[in-house]
């Protein structure tokens, strides 16, 4: 499972433009890093700051969650891919500390690379969705959040799966050490329970909440669907707005068919950060 998702982008179109890689926020590891891509013209740029997935236990600032964010390239946004601890050297709730410590470096130091403080935006699909979330919760620079196929609250899993009717494919269930999330969490949901809540985005809704997109394929086996509907009820409660949240649903769609541009999908992505990016 590993090498499928370490495998690089096959195509990086960013590199012929101006870029800056490996750009360090902290200093605990070679992951703490970002990499820069402007688009054609002059700045300052909107940005779009991409969290990768991959459970958590792998994956990377260049790898194929980053060639899916190149259409927010070609489209006048700055891309800023960032890169964070995975479980083998860190476990919650570092490697939300991470992102945290990415956005807010970058919402400081944005102006060297022609970025726009002020109209920032965060991408993450699957586990970085649930990093995402919360740096989007934690980080006031954040004006809008796009998350796809998120995990976020672990002890509903087993409930969600079965009220839709599936079978977790991929990985063990939460409840035991072997699961995605538990490796995320350094022990499984049994094991921390405190942890687990404080894992899940919902129970920070309060102050800072910024307009959220989500999308979530109705029959994902990894990630149950409910979990996009439960965090969009929780974010409009909390905000008192029922439209801080909008949920995209992808009838039929699997765990990776939210990163597919297809029925105008990409369409109503760049629409949501054209809107409040502006």
């Amino acid at each position: 499972m590993r090498e499928a998702y370490d495998q690089p982008a096959v195509s990086y179109p960013a590199l012929k433009n101006r870029h800056w890689l490996d750009i360090p926020y902290a200093e605990e590891s070679d992951r703490q890093k970002f990499n820069v891509y402007l688009p054609e013209g002059k700045g300052p740029f909107p940005a779009i700051l991409l969290v990768h997935g991959g459970g958590w236990y792998t994956g990377d600032r260049s790898d194929r969650w980053l060639a899916s964010a190149f259409p927010f390239f070609e489209n006048g946004f700055a891309l800023v891919s960032i890169g964070y601890r995975l479980a083998d050297e860190a476990v919650f709730p570092d490697p939300v500390e991470d992102v945290v410590r990415a956005v807010e470096h970058l919402a400081r130091v944005g102006a060297q690379y022609e970025i726009d403080p002020a109209r920032i935006g965060v991408v993450g699909g699957s586990a970085g969705a649930n990093l995402a979330a919360h740096a989007a919760l934690r980080c006031t620079c954040v004006k809008a959040a796009l998350i796809q196929c998120p995990p976020l609250d672990f002890s509903a899993y087993r409930a969600q799966f079965a009220q839709t009717g599936l079978i977790r494919e991929g990985s063990t269930m939460p409840e035991d050490d072997t699961s995605y999330e538990a490796m995320y969490l350094g022990g499984s949901i049994r094991e921390l329970p405190v942890r687990a809540k404080e894992a899940n985005p919902a129970n920070h809704l309060s102050g800072h909440i910024p307009p959220f997109l989500l999308v979530h394929g109705m029959a994902d086996s990894v990630v149950p669907y409910l979990q996009s509907v439960s965090f969009q009820q929780a974010v409009n409660r909390a905000a008192g707005d029922p439209s801080r949240a909008v949920l995209i649903s992808i009838p039929g769609g699997d765990h990776d068919s939210p990163a597919l541009d297809q029925n105008g999908l990409w369409e109503r992505k760049l629409a949501f950060f054209r809107q409040f990016l502006k």
